[in-house]
């Protein structure tokens, strides 16, 4: 009954407490660490070769921007702070460290 007063009213129903929407700077990040990933992957390499725990970083980056990106924010405690935006972009940020280093 509340729905089709809302929608009568034209006004938008009321949002479930600590909903979030999307998280565009984490998006961008995950998405293009993923495009540019999948269109050249010999940037993760360093004189032909792969250095493994940078690419962890990397794809720890991408998965965590693109969760969080898209607005998921996990239940768990520990899971929201490994797949949250500063993790993402602390991740990528050791990751161009490392890999520069």
């Amino acid at each position: 009954m509340k729905k089709n007063a809302a929608i009568q009213n034209n006004t938008k129903p009321p949002q479930k407490e600590g909903a979030t929407g999307i998280s565009w700077s984490s998006l961008i990040l995950g998405l293009g660490i993923m495009f540019l990933g999948s269109i050249y992957p010999f940037v993760f390499a360093k004189n032909g070769a792969v250095n493994h725990g940078v690419l962890m970083l990397f794809m720890w980056a991408m998965a965590a921007g693109i969760i969080r990106g898209v607005g998921f924010i996990p239940s768990n405690p520990i899971l929201r702070m490994v797949a949250s935006s500063y993790a993402a972009f602390i991740a990528f940020a050791l990751a161009l460290v490392l890999m520069f280093a």
